[in-house]
Formats: structure tokens, sequence, C-alpha cells
């Protein structure tokens, strides 16, 4: 199949997206660039294994989702790959969204969080991981005419039963989807962004 962007996104189209996406969305997104600064700024008020910390911290900065707020691991529209910029912002899109729901359903921002970073039940890990990695996937599709493989979650700490969680969910996502067709969403992060890149694409 043919991409969506045959030449790849340029840097313009990728912030144009994360405007777009941002405010569609009702999501905030802080650069890479930001949490330097910010984390810079406090190293130069501790004592000095403290700013050692911080430095590690930024080096190690993994993109993560904390309520409405997105952090990155790039600067929007900087040498990072496109396709990697625009597959970050959905799965981390995604993590807000599920966590809202969480919020609707009677829970807490502090529960959503809790259970997701059980250390011996990980079960709500591997689903939400599973969740966003098919949000990711039906970008993808939309975007290269390729499904992504199942994520590799290794780096999760997932027991083999989460593992199995996960498999089951994404396959289960994934199945979903096929019948919608290039396009076709059953994610509300990956219906948003696919809406969003095909403005991008017409602008």
């Amino acid at each position: 199949m043919t991409p969506i962007f045959p030449e790849g996104m340029t840097r313009s189209q990728i912030k144009k997206f994360y405007r777009e996406f941002a405010k569609e969305a009702g999501i905030h997104f802080i650069s890479r660039g930001v949490v330097s600064w910010l984390l810079k700024m406090l190293g130069k008020k501790i004592p000095e294994p403290g700013a050692e910390i911080l430095e590690r911290l930024d080096e190690a900065l993994r993109p993560c989702a904390v309520g409405d707020w997105v952090f990155l691991d790039h600067c929007i529209g900087d040498s990072t790959p496109w396709l990697r910029q625009i597959l970050v912002a959905v799965h981390e899109v995604c993590h807000c969204y599920r966590e809202r729901t969480y919020v609707d359903d009677g829970g807490t921002v502090t529960g959503w969080y809790r259970d997701y970073f059980h250390v011996r039940q990980r079960g709500a890990c591997a689903v939400e991981e599973a969740v966003a990695s098919s949000a990711e996937s039906q970008v993808h599709y939309y975007l290269t005419g390729a499904y992504l493989p199942q994520p590799d979650l290794s780096g999760y700490w997932l027991t083999s039963d989460a593992a199995a969680v996960a498999r089951e969910t994404y396959q289960r996502i994934q199945e979903q989807a096929r019948p919608l067709g290039r396009g076709g969403a059953t994610l509300d992060a990956s219906e948003i962004a696919i809406r969003c890149l095909r403005r991008v694409r017409s602008s």
C-alpha cells in the first residue's frame, strides 16, 4: 500500500499535527527541551549529588502521561524519526484517555497509577500497554498500510500471566480494527490522531 506521506512528514507538518492533536484531545504536550531545562534549573538549586541524579533522570527520560499532560522524550519536529514522533504521541494520549475513563468510572488518578505500577499484580500494566500499543498500530496502519507486530513489553517486568493478558488484549483489539480497513479506529486516541493526520495531509 502507498504510504500516506510518501516522503515522510516535514517538521512543520509534525508540529501542526501536535497542535491539532493537543487541541482536539484536550492534552498538553511538554517537549524534551522543556523537561531538560526544568531539571537543569532544579539541579542548580540542590546539592551536587541531587543534581547528578537529575542529570541521569534527564538522560533516561521515557515518554509518560500524567493526567492531561504528556511528557515527551524528544522535541517536537526535531531529528527524531517522524513516524516515531507521531506514534509516541498516540501511545501516551491513549494512556491519558484510559486514565480519564478510570476516573469517570469512579476511580482516582492516584488509583490508576497505583494499579499500573503494582509490583506483583502486573495485569493492569499489561492491559494498559497493550491498549496503547494497539492505538499506535491503528495509526501506523493508516500511515503505512501495515499493522505493527505484537509489542515487546519485556521492559515492563510482566509476569508470564500478565504477558499472556497483554498478548490477548492486543490481538483482540487488532481483530476488532481489521474489518474497518485503513483509517478505521476502535480507540479514541487513534481515531482523533487519524482525523488530525488527514487534516495535515490535506492542508
